[in-house]
């Protein structure tokens, strides 16, 4: 169905044309690949009539850039998804609908003020050299290890003792 909208469009020269020389690449490419996608196509993968499919691409070119195309409730459901998002962003862009108001409008972001600063970071106290942690370093864990003479085991009794 979006294919067939495409192919209306371009066919009957409906879409944007300054918007698409602006913005576009490839349309030469594009008017290619729709070779097969004709409304009549469309009309029997899906049952709606072929004069349908063309009422709907031409109602859709009369409001455009204000029509935005939407894979609906189910954007994810059949597996061929990405091929559906690309064939709505032709269309959308055909119909001149990015970043237009009333289309896909994407404004851009509003201001904010200065952030008044970060509050200073509180000093901390220096550890004396009497106060020990029971933390230590690998090497450090490896050298008492050593020192100790006695490997350190696993709970199922194998040895861990790092080798350095």
């Amino acid at each position: 169905m979006l294919l067939a909208w495409t192919k209306v469009l371009v066919d009957e020269e409906l879409y944007d044309k300054p918007y698409v020389e602006a913005i576009a690449t490839g349309f030469d490419d594009l008017k290619a690949a729709l070779d097969g996608a004709t409304p009549a196509w469309a009309s029997q993968q899906t049952g709606i009539p072929e004069e349908t499919i063309v009422m709907i691409a031409r109602e859709m070119v009369s409001h455009k850039p204000n029509v935005c195309v939407s894979a609906g409730r189910y954007g994810t459901w059949y597996g061929d998804d990405t091929q559906r998002a690309r064939a709505i962003a032709t269309l959308s862009a055909l119909l001149g609908s990015w970043g237009r108001p009333g289309g896909y409008y994407l404004p851009a972001m509003g201001s904010l003020p200065k952030y008044p600063g970060v509050p200073a970071y509180p000093e901390t106290k220096k550890r004396s050299n009497t106060t020990r942690s029971s933390f230590c370093s690998p090497r450090q864990a490896s050298k008492r290890q050593r020192s100790l003479k006695t490997p350190i085991r696993s709970t199922d009794g194998s040895p861990t003792a790092p080798t350095l």
